[in-house]
């Protein structure tokens, strides 16, 4: 049976959680940013020790209640275990087959519920608007960002520890698998919705996201997570937006190609015009080889890339008239064909 949490104590680890992460992403951040309208990287790095810091909290407070470092004690009380019956109370692997529905209306609400909430908050209280530097999907979307972040594997790094601390062992870790199986005693069967105001109430640090992270928080992740007793299921339907940024960052790190281009090719084409000396030879046959002119010596893209600008014929030269070869090899044999039957006919005499 896992310990419940008086309203104080509820309050005091929410209040430990959503203080410093404030405090970090409204003052620490715009102080240390070189521009404090476009915190940017500095925003994500604070943000990253805060959520670091929640998990901490986490780990303090398992210590507290006894709980050693065996993950047979942390799994069950943290529900980390295998989705249970609501019914039977056994755990039950077919349970995950949920995860599939749940990812979709997750990503769903997102793309096209979530911003219906939105305006409606901030048609409500215009103030909480959010700055026009704060904004994680525009700062991945400018182009001289882009331009900066290829090659940026450092950004890349920051940004996986802070969804990693994020959507598993921090923020989603704290609310859903430490506080939701300990809020039973206080809001009985309403725990699950209760956990939502309090994740939206913590998202002081970007106030624009209030209503829509309490009602994500309520529907998407605390609700499944209280119904299968399995914080899993909140931490897989949290970790869809950290994916989806990690694509963005891996597409913006992505370098551009600056391969010098070859004559007669064009940037993003790997074909040759037929006007151009390095163009292949297509169409051969295969089993035949090559001509004696061309055996033993360098590919003709090898030549083109050491010979950019010189023609053909200036390249390799013209190739030997095999006329020539044909008339001189005959022209040999029948001169060792004379020697040897003047010789013959002097043995005779």
């Amino acid at each position: 049976m896992v310990r419940q949490y008086s309203l104080a104590r509820i309050a005091a680890i929410w209040a430990a959680a959503t203080v410093p992460m404030a405090l970090l992403g409204r003052v620490v951040a715009p102080a240390l940013a070189a521009d404090p309208a476009l915190p940017g990287m500095e925003r994500l790095a604070a943000m990253t020790v805060g959520l670091i810091g929640q998990f901490c909290l986490v780990v303090f407070l398992l210590h507290r209640e006894g709980i050693g470092l065996r993950w047979s004690e942390i799994r069950r009380s943290l529900w980390l275990s295998a989705p249970r019956s609501p019914r039977t109370g056994s755990s039950q692997k077919f349970l995950w087959l949920w995860l599939l529905p749940l990812l979709a209306l997750t990503a769903a609400y997102q793309f096209l519920g979530a911003p219906y909430v939105h305006d409606l908050w901030i048609g409500l209280f215009p103030f909480l608007a959010e700055p026009a530097g704060y904004s994680l999907a525009a700062f991945f979307e400018g182009p001289e960002v882009r331009a900066r972040l290829e090659g940026a594997w450092a950004v890349l790094a920051l940004f996986s520890v802070s969804a990693l601390f994020n959507t598993v062992i921090g923020e989603e870790l704290l609310f859903r698998g430490l506080l939701l199986p300990r809020m039973q005693g206080v809001f009985g069967e309403c725990d699950w919705l209760a956990n939502g105001i309090l994740f939206g109430l913590y998202r002081l640090s970007q106030p624009w996201t209030i209503l829509g992270s309490a009602i994500l928080g309520a529907l998407f992740f605390a609700f499944p997570t209280r119904r299968y007793q399995c914080a899993w299921f909140g931490i897989v339907a949290h970790s869809g937006q950290s994916v989806f940024f990690l694509v963005l960052g891996l597409a913006s790190n992505r370098p551009r190609d600056t391969e010098p281009l070859l004559p007669g090719r064009s940037r993003g084409s790997s074909k040759r015009s037929p006007s151009s000396p390095c163009t292949p030879r297509r169409g051969r046959k295969r089993g035949l080889k090559r001509p004696l002119w061309i055996r033993g010596r360098r590919s003709p893209q090898l030549a083109c890339r050491s010979n950019e600008g010189q023609s053909w014929t200036a390249m390799r030269g013209p190739p030997p008239d095999r006329r020539d070869e044909v008339g001189t090899r005959r022209s040999v044999l029948t001169s060792e064909g004379n020697a040897a039957g003047e010789e013959q006919r002097d043995g005779s005499s």
